[in-house]
């Protein structure tokens, strides 16, 4: 009887372990984008119409992730997008709550709020593809 395992023969982590934190994941950012930041911005003073305006654009990468989804097949492995999308999330996240600090907070914050819309979408492709490979 052989103990040895090789690579292929290696025990898979259950589902159950990881999928309710990944889509926590893929959740958090879609809810602070589109719903914290209006709430955020009017305690702030910023004009309803900004607000508006602004925050609706931020919508935009999670309707449009179909563009880029078959792309990132072809570059690296879905793993590799959940955590790199996982770790610019974070540190953007940051970056939003030190921008507040600044007299153009507005611009900064919004701006860094759009690339952690496309992070947040990307995200959920790549982590809904992890999820049906395992």
């Amino acid at each position: 009887m052989q103990h040895n395992k090789t690579v292929s023969q290696h025990k898979a982590t259950n589902p159950v372990y990881w999928v309710p934190t990944a889509y926590y994941a893929m959740g958090l950012p879609f809810i602070a984008v589109n719903l914290v930041s209006l709430y955020m911005y009017k305690e702030l003073g910023v004009s309803d119409t900004q607000i508006t305006f602004w925050t609706s654009l931020l919508i935009l990468p999670w309707t449009l992730k179909f563009l880029w989804s078959p792309f990132m097949e072809m570059y690296r492995t879905k793993k590799f997008f959940v955590l790199l999308t996982e770790m610019l999330s974070g540190f953007l996240f940051g970056l939003v709550a030190f921008s507040l600090f600044s007299n153009y907070f507005f611009a900064i914050s919004i701006s860094t709020m759009a690339v952690i819309a496309f992070s947040g979408a990307t995200h959920d492709v790549a982590c809904d593809g992890v999820y049906m490979q395992s």
